[in-house]
């Protein structure tokens, strides 16, 4: 926590710098693996788009919808930062559209080839609770112990550098309203080198 709010005073650059090889490994490392799935595991595509696969109806469909929909929320961190984007009214919709996109894709193809690559039971303790690591399921069945090792390393680095955007977006809200008189006059003062609100951060 100390070092991810050393970086947000550090400034936006910084925050990029570290953010974006680390999605980029993510991602790509996601995409490879589904591929390694596709061309080397035995698939039963039935079991992701079978009719049984959408479980007992909408009502299935929509739980699942609202488990999902925290990982969307995401895009608020791009407007939240507004203020600090170079040409805004142009990269704001940009970033959230393509960003949109991505996580979409990402949700999309992996679930399927996730889904046609393991039993459902294989996600399950007990038969009847769902496991808090299907990505590292995933990846042992597919690449074994070590490839599962690399995926779970991985999932805890993408979430310290989740943690890092969401000091980044949440830090704006209360110097913007410090700004308005809302809060504290304490909380818009920026840091004279960084030029960035490293007491709204640190709060």
């Amino acid at each position: 926590l100390v070092m991810i709010v050393i970086i947000n005073i550090l400034g936006l650059k910084r925050i990029k710098k570290v953010q974006t090889p680390i999605v980029l490994t993510s991602v790509i490392f996601l995409f490879v693996l589904c591929i390694w799935a596709i061309f080397t595991m035995d698939l039963n595509w039935g079991a992701a788009f079978s009719k049984e696969a959408f479980g007992s109806g909408w009502t299935s469909v929509a739980e699942t919808a609202a488990f999902v929909f925290v990982a969307y929320a995401g895009v608020t961190k791009i407007a939240a930062v507004g203020g600090e984007i170079k040409e805004p009214g142009r990269n704001i919709p940009y970033g959230i559209l393509l960003s949109l996109l991505i996580s979409c894709l990402l949700y999309v193809v992996i679930s399927i080839v996730m889904v046609a690559t393991i039993e459902p039971s294989e996600f399950m303790i007990d038969g009847d609770h769902a496991r808090e690591d299907p990505i590292y399921v995933f990846a042992t069945a597919v690449g074994g112990e070590t490839v599962g090792i690399i995926a779970a390393v991985l999932a805890v680095t993408t979430m310290t550098s989740m943690a890092l955007a969401g000091i980044m977006a949440s830090s704006r809200f209360p110097f913007a309203m410090a700004k308005d008189n809302l809060l504290p006059e304490s909380l818009e003062k920026v840091h004279p080198k960084y030029q960035t609100p490293h007491l709204s951060i640190i709060g």
